[in-house]
């Protein structure tokens, strides 16, 4: 833990949750979309993809993102809380008076008239690197589960 830390490794956290899960044993497959889940009378799940591939286990989890509420209807269950995805603007940009590492100690900023309200709108930005920016106007528009692209 960096006592000193003003921002998360989401990539490296990621990672180090997949290394773990593997050395206990478990398996992650990839674009292979479920097509059905369901529970077998030894208690373990079946699950089905839509190339016709079959995988069995004690637990399966629902790591789908975005479509969390689409893979849980496909097994049958509800899901707790509602899953809203939604298209984000993020953009990034340079400055080259802050190239010298001085902006890598800023916090994340965030319009704070607008977040203790809703961070829905609050216009935010921080630095990533030697002079270089990512910013965001806040935006969130409700969208179905895709794989998103730049416009």
């Amino acid at each position: 833990v960096e006592s000193g830390a003003m921002d998360m490794d989401v990539a490296g956290i990621q990672g180090g949750f997949v290394a773990e899960a593997r050395r206990h044993g478990a398996e992650f497959v990839y674009d292979a979309p479920m097509k059905s889940a369901t529970r077998t009378s030894e208690g373990t799940w079946r699950v089905e993809t839509e190339a016709g591939e079959a995988y069995e286990g004690k637990i399966v989890a629902n790591a789908a993102g975005a479509w969390a509420e689409v893979v849980a209807r496909r097994a049958g269950l509800s899901s707790p809380v509602t899953i809203a995805p939604k298209r984000r603007t993020i953009f990034t940009f340079n400055d080259a008076q802050f190239d010298d590492d001085s902006c890598l100690d800023w916090p994340f900023l965030l319009d704070a008239r607008v977040a203790v309200h809703s961070t829905e709108g609050a216009f935010y930005f921080k630095p990533q690197g030697r002079g270089t920016f990512i910013a965001s106007p806040g935006d969130g528009t409700p969208t179905e589960p895709c794989d998103v692209y730049p416009d």
